[in-house]
C-alpha cells in the first residue's frame, strides 16, 4: 500500500496499483491517475483537489472540511463520492461517471457537469441543505437518479443543449426548483406540467 499526503490531501494506493502523481500547486492539489487502477482512496483535507488523468474502477473520493474536488478529462467507474457536512462543490468537465454514487451528506452542495461531461447509471445523494446539480450545455445524463434529501430549497438546472435520456428525481417538494432551459418547475403538479411541454425523460418518486 502506497500513502501520499500533502497539506491538502491524502491518496492511497492498494498493493499492486500504479499510484496517482501527486503535486501541490498554486490551486491546490493535482491528483494524475496514469494507467487503469481500482480500490485507489483520494481524501480532500481542504482547499480544491483537481483529479484527472485515466480511469479507475471501485475507487473513493471524499471531502472534509468544507473541501471541494475539479474532475477534468477523467473516467470514475463504480466509484464513490462522499461530502461531510461542510458546503461541498464538484465540477467535473469531459469527465465520466459510469455507475458511481455521490452522498454529498449536510451542507449546502454543488455539483456541476459541464460540457463533455456524461453521467451514467449514477447516484447522487444530496442530503440535506441547499443544493444545486447543474447539467451544463454538452453533458449528457443517462439511467441516473437524484436524491434531493429532505428540508432545504434545491435546484436542479438543466441547459438547453444538455443531453438528458433518463432522469430519476426523488424528494422534490414545494422548495424545490427544477429548470430546463429558460423554463422553470415547481410543485404542485410538476409531473403534469412536464408532460403538457412534451417532456418523457424525467420522472419522480
Amino acid at each position: 500500500m502506497s500513502t501520499q499526503i500533502t497539506p491538502q490531501s491524502e491518496v492511497i494506493t492498494p498493493v499492486g496499483q500504479t499510484p496517482p502523481v501527486v503535486t501541490e500547486t498554486p490551486q491546490g492539489t493535482s491528483v494524475v491517475f496514469g494507467g487503469q487502477t481500482s480500490g485507489v482512496n483520494t481524501t480532500a483535507i481542504s482547499g480544491t483537489t483537481l483529479v484527472s488523468g485515466e480511469k479507475t474502477t471501485g475507487s473513493s473520493f471524499n471531502m472534509f472540511g468544507g473541501a471541494d474536488f475539479i474532475f477534468a478529462e477523467f473516467k470514475a467507474k463504480k466509484s464513490t463520492v462522499t461530502g461531510d457536512e461542510g458546503d461541498n462543490a464538484i465540477d467535473a468537465a469531459a469527465t465520466v461517471f459510469k455507475k458511481t454514487s455521490f452522498d454529498l451528506g449536510a451542507g449546502a452542495d454543488s455539483i456541476a457537469f459541464a460540457e463533455g461531461s456524461k453521467v451514467k447509471q449514477a447516484d447522487l445523494n444530496l442530503g440535506e441543505g441547499d443544493d444545486v446539480v447543474s447539467f451544463g450545455n454538452g453533458s449528457n445524463v443517462t439511467k441516473s437518479t437524484i436524491d434531493l434529501g429532505t428540508g432545504g430549497s434545491d435546484r436542479i438546472l438543466i441547459a438547453q443543449d444538455a443531453e438528458v435520456k433518463k432522469l430519476t428525481i426523488k424528494n422534490f417538494d414545494s422548495n424545490d426548483v427544477l429548470r430546463i432551459g429558460d423554463v422553470t418547475y415547481t410543485q404542485p403538479g410538476i409531473a403534469a406540467k412536464l408532460a403538457e411541454d412534451g417532456i418523457d425523460f424525467i420522472t419522480f418518486e
